[in-house]
């Protein structure tokens, strides 16, 4: 196997592929890991589990809410924009434990 393990966009796209990897015979998670990113329901009832990072989605919202409030106000970011970080949060399941 020329590979170990696969982390995929989100989870959807992630299940499509672990799918097709236990299709071809390769045992997941002892043959390849497998994660994915965005914490859907469907993520916890595949088999295996999946293993998944699940972003801080109401802190997202509240603070584009607040850049948005900020704009509306006059308020502008300059040149070089805005970071923020937000929290997540790994749940490590079956794929990959």
């Amino acid at each position: 196997m020329p590979f170990d393990a696969v982390f995929g966009l989100n989870d959807a796209l992630t299940l499509g592929a672990m799918h097709e990897l236990v299709l071809r015979g390769v045992k997941v998670p002892r043959d390849v890991a497998v994660a994915g990113f965005d914490d859907i329901e469907e993520s916890r009832f595949a088999s295996p589990s999946l293993t998944t990072v699940s972003p801080g989605m109401e802190e997202i919202a509240e603070r584009s809410i607040g850049l948005l409030l900020d704009r509306i106000d006059g308020l502008e970011a300059g040149d070089g924009g805005v970071h923020v970080e937000a929290g997540y949060v790994r749940n490590i399941r079956e794929s990959a434990p």
